[in-house]
């Protein structure tokens, strides 16, 4: 794994208990580019956000980094999207 995801929750966690943008833009930025090449991977799958925005989602990861400290941001970001995936749009709007 590269980049942000590779990072684990507690770096993120702290990032957000501090308010550190910087850092939280970059973790925002990998998880949205890892939602879209997830995006293209699937079949019937336009977004697998669903109704749910990039902030949302970014919110989602958070929580789940949350519950366990102890994983990195990559496994705590495909718990999210597998529980998304029920609810996925799988057409344009």
């Amino acid at each position: 794994m590269l980049g942000e995801g590779a990072q684990s929750c507690a770096v993120l966690n702290e990032a957000f208990g501090k308010g550190d943008s910087p850092v939280i833009l970059r973790f925002a930025a990998w998880a949205h580019g890892y939602a879209s090449a997830y995006n293209a991977t699937l079949k019937d799958t336009y977004n697998v956000l669903g109704t749910k925005t990039l902030d949302d989602f970014l919110v989602d990861i958070v929580m789940t980094c949350q519950a366990d400290n102890t994983q990195n941001v990559h496994d705590a970001t495909n718990t999210v999207l597998r529980d998304l995936y029920p609810t996925r749009a799988t057409s344009a709007p």
